[in-house]
């Protein structure tokens, strides 16, 4: 007879692994709040660690109440734990170990950290997950994908405007937090609504799934979203040919589908502009209220065009990977590497000044960050996931398995234009473990072995039970520390310098070891020290002088490759030597080893330059902006000082010669420099 107790405990653990994946199914697309430092992907990959943890205490409970080991083999077993252990490595090799387990700080998704979760995952979901429960959870996820598709036409009608910057009803991107991500989201998901269509005989369920479908697809046609619309497409058209082969009728349903998504595409317009022109005359939204893209897709208000960044990132990507071939710079490093080898021809771009953290290309990220060690054991896993998908296709003619298998391919195309975010990397992770799951005839692990609960399995619950609240409670650390620092940054750029330090202070004291809370502690402190000096409180003004010189000391110990680091720590230092001119040299010594991590970056020249005026080197300041706009031939500030440079050190002509084509080929309405040039010429 079976011990009671230990049934009980063993089904009420599995309730629990199956209810955590049901939470993580649905509520990892639709999380996301407006108090956090990234309100998205944080807030997601939060959740994916706090059910994570949740199934694994679960999970280690059935182990040691049935005094058996319970984990469920697959034919991914070896690619999977190839990619962990390669992931491990350039982990451990790279520039930035603390940045490559956590994740970029505003990214999270990508780091070490991430991947065990996932992974883990995947070997959770096929040891405790059935058949049944896998058809369960792909419900969960249409409803999910209704939802917040629904929320993203919402967000069409304006509905949240007042929370974003962004112009939302133009490209909406819902509770995913940017139109590509959202598009690639639904195009992973929205195959789904038709094999539920297809297999359910009753009428309102089919009504039901045929509106999600509609809401859905509405829903990526409004992000226009071209990487996102062309996976949907490219598999779409591919589906009757499998289903052809394979023998599975969907025949009528698909065309019905077809002929919905392009009715609705005529209606509301692709994000084409080439084939828009032809749908003008009748489509419901008039042209003219589009976001104004030329022939080539370039939206002139929104700077330079999306294909021409891509291309210029990528080829920095390429560079980062010939650099360092074998086990790149490390995971989640790039918005390091990348500027060591920056195109020149970024420069010349509208974002000429943002930081890139990603390649736009989740293989070129792969090279750049982890090299052919890392990067192979990836592309292996997708071979082997494709494999299988086919496999078990060929098997069984599953049509739930085959629009895992569609959305698994608009995955790997939205991938090749964008990067992985945390609600499709879980896709990514999960979509075989389903197919799994769906194959199989019987229960994973559903025996007990008859078993007495002795005093070491008690004595291993409870530390098992510790052991995981450790790890909520660390948890949830590590999410109020970034609530603390957001609440910083408000408060910094309000001015109000006490309590952005107080809330940073407090996120600091959280994880002692995040260098993106001692970057701005440091200017905090100087911004502080100067206020109060300027109430003759020297006291006062000396401590915080040197916490702001520790604090500043402190970050660029913890990250000597994040470039903006340095940018700023030498404001630190800057707003310091108004107290103490002697803080002037070390602001351009910071300065000018974030030239040295960002040699193409013109805007450190020009501040270098603004610094060797400021301390009477004239010459030199010329040189720095001389160089400037060698970096950045249309940098229009830069002419500017140059010929106000070159007119102090008695260079008229060059001064004129500067401020002509600044005037003649750059800005015409440039006020500063017409007066100045009228100076020079009267």
């Amino acid at each position: 007879m079976v011990n009671k107790p230990i049934a009980k405990t063993s089904l009420v653990c599995q309730k629990i692994i199956e209810i955590s994946f049901g939470v993580l199914f649905f509520f990892v697309p639709l999380v996301f709040t407006t108090i956090n430092y990234e309100l998205f992907e944080f807030n997601k990959i939060f959740l994916v660690y706090l059910v994570s943890i949740v199934i694994l205490v679960a999970w280690l409970i059935k182990i040691i109440s049935q005094k058996k080991l319970i984990f469920q083999k697959t034919s991914l077993f070896w690619p999977l734990l190839i990619f962990f252990l390669t992931q491990t490595i350039t982990t451990i090799t790279s520039i930035d170990p603390y940045t490559s387990f956590w994740g970029y700080y505003t990214r999270q998704n990508g780091g070490l950290l991430s991947f065990i979760a996932y992974l883990f995952l995947y070997f959770a979901f096929v040891t405790h997950i059935s058949s049944l429960k896998a058809k369960k959870y792909l419900k969960i996820l249409v409803f999910s994908l209704g939802l917040v598709s629904f929320y993203g036409l919402l967000q069409k009608t304006g509905i949240d405007d007042h929370l974003w910057v962004q112009d939302v009803p133009a490209r909406i991107f819902s509770s995913l937090g940017q139109p590509n991500w959202l598009a690639a989201w639904i195009s992973s998901l929205i195959f789904l609504t038709l094999a539920f269509f297809n297999k359910t005989k009753k009428k309102s369920k089919k009504i039901l799934f045929l509106a999600i479908f509609i809401i859905s697809f509405l829903a990526l046609i409004f992000t226009r979203s071209r990487s996102g619309f062309l996976a949907f497409w490219l598999v779409f058209l591919l589906g009757p040919i499998v289903c052809f082969f394979l023998k599975i009728k969907i025949g009528k349903t698909w065309l019905l589908f077809a002929c919905l998504a392009v009715l609705l595409t005529i209606l509301f317009f692709s994000p084409f502009p080439s084939l828009n022109q032809y749908l003008k005359n009748f489509s419901l939204i008039n042209y003219q209220t589009l976001p104004q893209w030329d022939q080539e897709g370039n939206n002139p208000d929104l700077g330079s065009a999306t294909a021409d960044i891509r291309k210029t990132v990528w080829a920095g990507a390429i560079k980062v990977f010939k650099n360092h071939p074998v086990l790149g710079t490390g995971p989640e490093t790039f918005a390091y590497s990348y500027y060591w080898y920056q195109p020149q021809n970024h420069n010349l771009l509208s974002e000429w000044d943002f930081l890139y953290n990603k390649a736009h290309n989740e293989y070129l990220n792969f090279l750049a960050t982890t090299g052919l060690i890392g990067t192979i054991p990836y592309l292996g896993v997708i071979l082997f996931t494709l494999l299988y998908f086919i496999k078990l296709i060929k098997k069984n003619q599953n049509l739930l398995i085959m629009t895992l298998l569609a959305g698994y391919l608009t995955i790997l195309i939205t991938n090749f234009f964008g990067f992985s975010v945390v609600a499709t990397n879980l896709l990514f992770f999960l979509f075989p473990a389903i197919a799994f799951s769906l194959d199989q005839k019987k229960p994973p692990h559903q025996k007990i072995t008859p078993s007495y609960l002795n005093n070491q399995q008690k004595i291993l619950l409870v530390i098992v039970l510790l052991v995981g609240l450790n790890l909520v409670f660390g948890l949830t650390k590590y999410w109020l520390a970034d609530y603390y620092f957001a609440q910083g940054e408000k408060n910094f750029r309000r001015n109000d310098y006490p309590h952005a330090y107080l809330n940073y202070q407090k996120a600091q004291k959280l994880r002692k070891k995040e260098p993106f809370y001692t970057n701005k502690m440091a200017t905090t402190c100087a911004y502080l020290a100067i206020a109060f000096y300027q109430e003759e409180n020297q006291e006062e003004a000396n401590k915080f002088i040197t916490l702001a010189q520790d604090w500043a000391e402190r970050t660029i110990e913890a990250n000597p490759y994040q470039v903006n680091f340095y940018r700023q720590q030498s404001q630190t230092y800057y707003l310091l030597s108004e107290l103490e001119p002697k803080y002037q040299k070390s602001a351009y010594e910071m300065l000018f080893l974030a030239h040295k991590l960002a040699p193409i970056n013109p805007k450190i020249t020009y501040n270098l330059a603004s610094l060797a005026y400021q301390k009477g080197d004239l010459d030199q300041a010329i040189s720095w902006l001389e160089k400037t706009i060698e970096l950045k031939p249309d940098y229009q500030d830069g002419y500017y000082w140059l010929a106000k440079f070159y007119q102090e050190n008695n260079q008229t002509d060059k001064a004129k010669e500067k401020l002509e084509f600044l005037i003649n080929n750059l800005n015409p309405q440039y006020s500063e420099a017409k007066k100045l040039l009228k100076k020079l010429t009267d």
